[in-house]
């Protein structure tokens, strides 16, 4: 399930990169989403947590967002790492003349 789906089956802001704030355990924690499950959780890295472990929560319970949500994840994609971010479209395919043969860039193969 992506963040979409849960966002839109639970009705919660849950985006990649946003910050929330767990508290069903004696303290509370604050971490950041990083990604869903296929079974509709989140998988959350907390921030007090220096080997990276990653937790996952169901978005419901016990979970408040924290108001850094973005409007939508094309907003927030300039700040995860390459290929983390939604889907692009490939740069338009152009043409270059060398030596009085086209040559296409995205492939550089004679056209």
């Amino acid at each position: 399930m992506s963040l979409a789906s849960v966002r839109q089956f639970y009705g919660v802001p849950a985006y990649r990169g946003t910050a929330i704030l767990y508290t069903g355990g004696d303290t509370p924690r604050q971490g950041v989403i990083v990604s869903a499950t296929t079974c509709g959780r989140l998988r959350i890295r907390w921030d007090d947590d220096p080997s990276g472990r990653r937790a996952i929560l169901h978005p419901t319970w016990e979970v408040q967002y924290l108001p850094e949500t973005p409007d939508d994840e094309e907003s927030f994609a300039v700040f995860l790492p390459h290929g983390c971010g939604p889907r692009r479209k490939p740069p338009p395919k152009t043409a270059l003349r060398l030596h009085g043969t086209r040559v296409g860039l995205s492939h550089g193969m004679a056209l």
